[in-house]
């Protein structure tokens, strides 16, 4: 009888010892924000990660169905692309200009209305997770941006 009570503390202890290493662990629900590296980024070191560079480009996401195309230049202009029907029409398009701070994207589009969106996480050349309103986007990289999206005689 001795020897199970001290098989079954044994065990006890061991089991405690497990949770309390597990708990003291690394949060890997943590957000990562990266350039080329995979190191973990912070609030405290948003100035070090250069979002302007990363978000050139264009990134495409499903949303209920349909997609989404956005693409951003150097020179901080940017074109939204849909698919949803906005105001009869089969297809969608804003255009307008970016800026960045820190993680925060501000949009100015052509006809005045303004938006910002949180960059979450950010992968050059493969994902790119905004905040808007509190919903979460997550675009793939498509490709290099292309000045045929900002070209005025094409038909998209």
């Amino acid at each position: 009888m001795n020897f199970t009570f001290r098989h079954i503390a044994t065990l006890l202890t061991l089991t405690l010892f497990s949770f309390t290493f597990v708990a003291c662990g690394d949060d890997d629900d943590e957000p990562k924000r990266t350039d080329d590296t995979e190191n973990p980024s912070r609030p405290d070191d948003d100035d070090d990660i250069n979002y302007s560079s990363l978000i050139i480009g264009t990134w495409g996401y499903l949303d209920d169905g349909y997609s989404e195309i956005m693409a951003f230049s150097p020179d901080k202009r940017f074109i939204f692309l849909s698919e949803e029907e906005y105001s009869g029409y089969d297809e969608s398009e804003e255009e307008g200009t970016y800026s960045i701070s820190g993680n925060k994207l501000r949009l100015r589009f052509d006809d005045g209305e303004t938006a910002t969106a949180t960059i979450v996480n950010i992968k050059k050349r493969d994902t790119l997770v905004l905040s808007v309103e509190g919903e979460k986007i997550t675009a793939d990289y498509l490709g290099a941006w292309d000045d045929y999206l900002f070209d005025d005689d094409n038909d998209y």
